[in-house]
C-alpha cells in the first residue's frame, strides 16, 4: 500500500517525486560503487595470493617498521622503508609470475633478502646454497635482490624434487608437483642462466652431495626436513660450509606449534655454537652470523 502525503499542491507533489527519484539514482550509483569496490579488493587479493595462500603477501605499515628498526640496529646498517616495499612488491611480482609458490610470509621474504644484502662483497660473487628448494622461488627472490644491487650469484640448490614430501604427490595448496622440470622452467622465467645453478637433487645427507658442496657460501638457508633429527643432520652436515662473516638461516624458527623440533634444537644446540653468533629472529627467521 503506497503511502500517503498530504500534498498542498500539484507542483509540491511533482517536487517530491522528483526528489525521491534523484535520491534512488544516488542509492543505486552508490550500490554500484560498492560493487566496483568490492570487485577491485577480490582482484587484488589474487594478484597478491592471499585468496588462495596461507599467507597473505601484503606488509602492514606496522609489519614493516618494526623490520626496519629491528634488523637496521642488527646489522648496522640504516634500512628504509621503501627498501622494504620494494622487496616486497618484486616478491609478489615474481610469485606471480612463476610456477608454484614460496612457503614462507612476505616478512621472512624481506628479511632473508636483506641479511643477503648486508654481506656483500664487492667484486665477489654471491654464494648462496639452499637445502629444500621446492619450487626455487624463496632462492630466486634473494637472487633478484641480490642481483638488483649489481651482485653476481650462485645458486645452489639441494632438494630430491619429486613432488610434496616424496611419491610425487601435489601440492596442497597449489596442486603441483614440485620438479626438476618444473624448477628450471621457473628459473628460465626469470632469465637466470644455468650456469649460475648447481643442483643437487637427492636428499641433504647424502654423502655425495655433502662431498660436491663446498666450504665458501656467503649464505645458507636450512629449509629441509623440519624435524629435530632433520635439522640437526643439515647443520652439522653444513655449518661449516659458510664462510667466515657469512650467515646461516634457520626456516620457521618461531612456528613452533607446527615445527618444534627445529626451535628446540635451534635454542639448545646452534645458540651455543661458539663458530656462531646470533643476529636476531623475526617472524619465521633465524639468523646466525659466522665469526
Amino acid at each position: 500500500m503506497a503511502a500517503y502525503f498530504p500534498y498542498r499542491s500539484i507542483r509540491e507533489r511533482k517536487q517530491t517525486n522528483d526528489y525521491i527519484i534523484r535520491l534512488e539514482k544516488k542509492i543505486e550509483a552508490f550500490s554500484q560503487g560498492q560493487q566496483l569496490i568490492q570487485e577491485e579488493l577480490k582482484q587484488l587479493s589474487v594478484l597478491n595470493g592471499s585468496s588462495y595462500l596461507p599467507f597473505n603477501r601484503k606488509i602492514s605499515d606496522e609489519a614493516a617498521h618494526s623490520i626496519a628498526e629491528y634488523w637496521s640496529d642488527r646489522l648496522s646498517i640504516e634500512i628504509q622503508s621503501n627498501e622494504i616495499r620494494y622487496l616486497e612488491r618484486r616478491a609478489i611480482y615474481i610469485e606471480g609470475t612463476l610456477f608454484g609458490r614460496v612457503a614462507t610470509t612476505s616478512t621472512d621474504i624481506v628479511i632473508r633478502s636483506l641479511l643477503a644484502q648486508s654481506i656483500i662483497q664487492q667484486g665477489r660473487r654471491f654464494e648462496l646454497l639452499e637445502i629444500g628448494t621446492l619450487f626455487g622461488l624463496g632462492s630466486s627472490m634473494i637472487y633478484d635482490s641480490l642481483i638488483s644491487k649489481n651482485i653476481d650469484c650462485n645458486l645452489t640448490l639441494i632438494d630430491p624434487l619429486d613432488g610434496y614430501y616424496g611419491g610425487n604427490a601435489l601440492d596442497p595448496i597449489t596442486g603441483l608437483i614440485a620438479s626438476e622440470k618444473l624448477l628450471h622452467r621457473n628459473f628460465n622465467k626469470l632469465s637466470i642462466p644455468r650456469e649460475e645453478i648447481i643442483l643437487h637433487k637427492g636428499l641433504s645427507t647424502d654423502k655425495e652431495i655433502v662431498e660436491a658442496t663446498h666450504s665458501d657460501y656467503d649464505l645458507i638457508l636450512i629449509d629441509g626436513d623440519h624435524s629435530y633429527e632433520g635439522i640437526k643432520s643439515d647443520y652439522e652436515l653444513y655449518a661449516g660450509k659458510v664462510r667466515t662473516g657469512g650467515i646461516i638461516l634457520i626456516d620457521d624458527y618461531q612456528h613452533s606449534s607446527v615445527w618444534p623440533g627445529v626451535k628446540r634444537y635451534t635454542d639448545e644446540t646452534i645458540r651455543f655454537d661458539e663458530r656462531f653468533e646470533f643476529i636476531g629472529a623475526q617472524s619465521r627467521t633465524a639468523a646466525f652470523r659466522r665469526l
